[in-house]
């Protein structure tokens, strides 16, 4: 068994514990006003620091490979949970589980049709999240041609 050859990486123009700031600050949930704190900053020099085109980039760039892993842990667990409905809607004996476990497994499968969040954070009018979209609408009687 050989041993892995490194991946050249261009040296980074920010200190470890700038590095560590920029990864802490990445993760889901971060609570910036402590991380500024216990870097010895304000919330406003945070915001600065940030605003530094060069950490900027960093920071999308430690951002993108986080949301890289959140992904990956979500497509997971996803096909996880789908194996245990197949079980399920294989293996039980009551047709009312089987059906469940089918509905289940093609929302799941069918997930990724829904609408997806505008740039702006909103979708079909305005709504944040796609139960907030209105359902489809129909005329309440059949609307004579003309």
């Amino acid at each position: 068994m050989s041993a892995a050859t490194p991946i050249p990486v261009p040296p980074s123009l920010l200190s470890p514990t700038e590095e560590s700031l920029l990864e802490a600050l990445a993760r889901p949930g971060a609570d910036l006003a402590s991380l500024a704190a216990a870097h010895a900053l304000s919330l406003s020099a945070l915001a600065r620091w940030l605003g530094l085109p060069h950490v900027r980039r960093a920071f999308d760039a430690v951002r993108e490979v986080v949301e890289i892993e959140r992904r990956r842990w979500q497509e997971q667990q996803t096909r996880d949970a789908i194996e245990t409905l197949n079980e399920v809607m294989k293996s039980s004996e009551t047709p009312v589980e089987r059906r469940r476990a089918a509905s289940a497994i093609l929302r799941a499968l069918t997930a990724p049709l829904l609408p997806r969040r505008a740039q702006s954070g909103t979708l079909h009018n305005g709504a944040r999240s796609a139960s907030e979209c209105p359902p489809p609408t129909r005329p309440q009687r059949p609307v004579p041609l003309a």
